[in-house]
């Protein structure tokens, strides 16, 4: 869709709910996209859905959220275990 980032697609409430996610996509679609901030139309990436929680720290860590957030109004679409170890209250 024109006009996308990582972030925004990471913040999808069918993707991750949670925009800090964007570097999982980034990390898996290394090959599609030379620059994070440089995504194009027509581009199809994967999305990771088996990941550690460390691999969820990791990422919203780089994307610069490094401390638990709170919830959002939604819920995310992250496994029950990732949410609760992030600091979802739901």
């Amino acid at each position: 869709m024109k006009g996308n980032c990582l972030w925004w697609i990471s913040e999808f409430k069918q993707i991750y709910n949670d925009p800090f996610m964007w570097p999982m996509i980034f990390k898996a679609n290394r090959a599609k996209i030379k620059h994070a901030n440089l995504i194009y139309p027509g581009q199809v990436f994967e999305i990771p859905r088996a990941f550690s929680l460390d691999d969820a720290k990791a990422a919203r860590h780089k994307a610069g959220k490094s401390k638990k957030r709170s919830a959002p109004e939604s819920k995310s679409n992250l496994p029950a275990d990732l949410r609760e170890a992030l600091g979802y209250g739901f």
